[in-house]
């Protein structure tokens, strides 16, 4: 296991040679937990970064008075978001890193660009799934996801304390599941942290049931058609979420938050699919453009499953933009790490910057915000003049913003390729995963590749600067609006 490819064939390998479409316990399908979780597990181990765990909730222990004084908050908290009855056509499900500060305040670049936009305050409610952060855009209508998962846990709590409980009658059909796992534990990649026994699925989907009660609650109240989620994968909250809405027919919405190419398994080669899709995945997807909806067509292709809605936040920025510091390179970072730094500044990089009197614009990845005195030490102990690059960090600078006010943009795999296509801004993939990723993209125009550990890698990004203006047609730069209807049900 060596590459994204590798881990793309692999995953279609064992969806050939097991059921996963039918592997449910009391009634969640479990397949789409197991596959993003595997999948992360193989990006970190042919990268070799540290595990990024699925994460079960925000919420931590509370023994001290303070945070029982706080649960008792959250259980009012809880009652009062359960009890409201405000009739609302489309529920947003948020986290923390797509939100950026606008104007000083904190803005979802996706969901509060489309309801700015079209005024939709009073039609629409987000769910913050890790918590509201102070001084947020439409913050009256922003549910706290963290408080009101403490709140309910402590509802059931005091069921449990009553003698009110319900036990679930374990019913699962998992035919060849032990093959599977058997399979796994020959690899040299595998880890026991993955935890994938059927004990540990019994209870993960227990608390998947559990928490789409709570869902359901608060969709049937609120009469919700739709509900839009910015990556789908990853949060227990948000598969539960989405099962709630799923079995109550409320239309299932994933709204593209990266790039969505042939090799990311979230996204891509779902090969054994039961007739109605997975419970626990949107059964829409809204795509920034083209390219990204024709891959999960080739997989998905059940009419009104996707849409080309464009990047709303590319649309509402343009218009409202105000110039910063221009750059010659934008450098989009990926995930970077004291042991991975000379993946990401490679020779060839350091020796371009050392000589050619261009600055630089590093923007960090917005999970890797702790890395930034690490970046700093390196460069400095490759002897780069801290005078020809600044670090840009994504809360407080629009990546619109710095792509239009660059004059290349170079990358490894980011999904800003995407996003710098829409604003017909030349790039440069100097990674071979991201040539693999992007392949569809690289036309030599918009688009190239250059291998950053080229000999001439210097030679042809110089070329590439030297180039004209782009001049190409935007696509995808209208802001969408998200409560018309779009699709059959």
């Amino acid at each position: 296991m060596k590459t994204h490819n590798d881990i793309h064939d692999y995953f279609v390998k064992i969806e050939s040679q097991y059921p996963v479409d039918s592997w449910s316990i009391n009634g969640v399908d479990i397949w789409p937990y197991l596959r993003i979780k595997l999948y992360y597990h193989l990006i970190n181990f042919i990268e070799r970064e540290s595990p990024n765990k699925v994460v079960s909730s925000s919420t931590t222990t509370r023994r001290t008075f303070k945070q029982v004084i706080d649960l008792a908050k959250d259980y009012l908290y809880y009652r009062k978001k359960i009890s409201e009855k405000k009739r609302i056509n489309t529920i947003f499900l948020s986290i923390k890193m797509h939100r950026v500060n606008y104007q000083g305040r904190s803005f979802n670049r996706f969901f509060d660009s489309m309801i700015k936009a079209h005024n939709l305050q009073d039609q629409t409610a987000t769910i913050e799934m890790q918590g509201i952060i102070k001084n947020s855009f439409n913050s009256e209508n922003l549910i706290d996801g963290a408080r009101l998962l403490n709140g309910y846990k402590a509802y059931k709590k005091i069921l449990r304390y009553f003698g009110v409980q319900t036990i679930n009658s374990d019913c699962f059909y998992l035919n060849n599941y032990e093959e599977f796992l058997n399979q796994l534990r020959c690899q040299s990649w595998f880890s026991p942290n993955l935890n994938f026994h059927v004990n540990h699925m019994i209870e993960w989907s227990n608390k998947i049931i559990s928490y789409s009660e709570l869902y359901s609650k608060l969709l049937k109240r609120r009469s919700i058609k739709r509900i839009i989620a910015v990556s789908y994968y990853g949060y227990d909250d948000m598969a539960a979420a989405i099962l709630a809405s799923n079995n109550l027919n409320v239309e299932t919405i994933d709204f593209q938050h990266g790039p969505q190419t042939n090799v990311h398994m979230a996204y891509s080669s779902w090969n054994r699919l039961p007739d109605k899709g997975f419970n626990t995945m949107p059964k829409v997807y809204w795509n920034w453009d083209q390219l990204s909806s024709d891959n999960i067509q080739k997989w998905w292709g059940r009419s009104g499953g996707t849409l080309v809605t464009g990047q709303p936040w590319l649309a509402f920025f343009k218009q409202n933009m105000i110039n910063i510091n221009k750059c010659d390179i934008l450098y989009t970072l990926q995930i970077v790490n004291k042991g991975n730094m000379i993946q990401f500044f490679s020779k060839e990089i350091l020796n371009f910057m050392r000589i050619e009197p261009f600055i630089w614009t590093l923007r960090i990845h917005p999970r890797n915000l702790s890395q930034l005195g690490a970046i700093e030490d390196f460069l400095k102990l490759k002897l780069i003049p801290k005078s020809i690059y600044k670090i840009e960090l994504p809360q407080n600078f629009s990546l619109v913003g710095s792509l239009q006010n660059c004059r290349i943009h170079i990358t490894n795999y980011s999904g800003s390729v995407i996003e710098a296509c829409l604003l017909n801004r030349r790039t440069v993939i100097i990674d071979k995963t991201g040539s693999l990723f992007f392949e569809n993209y690289i036309d030599g125009e918009l688009v190239h590749y250059v291998d950053k550990h080229n000999i001439e890698f210097r030679k042809d990004i110089l070329k590439i600067l030297d180039l004209n203006d782009t001049n190409f047609f935007n696509e995808g730069l209208n802001i969408f609006n998200p409560i018309i209807k779009t699709s059959k049900k």
